[in-house]
């Protein structure tokens, strides 16, 4: 994604910044499309990893690659030249 909102996980105690999430992952329904795949290089226990890659790439039911459990830009380098996606989350 190019366009990206900081959250964390109180934000989603606020009703106004889960809003903000909702309209994040709304935003890539317009970017991206069945062709399309998202390389997540961020952990899923950041919560704009989950949000932002895990749960848009299922509600678009495009697929999304982790490269490491944690944050490697090793790994993610050999994810991004062996997967080629088309968007990047990180």
């Amino acid at each position: 994604f190019i366009h990206a909102k900081r959250f964390n996980s109180k934000d989603f105690l606020n009703p106004k910044k889960v809003n903000n999430a909702i309209s994040s992952a709304n935003y890539g329904e317009g970017t991206l499309n069945n062709e399309s795949s998202i390389l997540n290089v961020l952990p899923l226990y950041h919560v704009f990893s989950f949000v932002g890659g895990s749960l848009v790439s299922t509600h678009l039911n495009i697929p999304s690659f982790y490269p490491a459990p944690g944050f490697s830009s090793a790994a993610s380098i050999l994810t991004a030249e062996d997967r080629k996606p088309s968007h990047l989350l990180g």
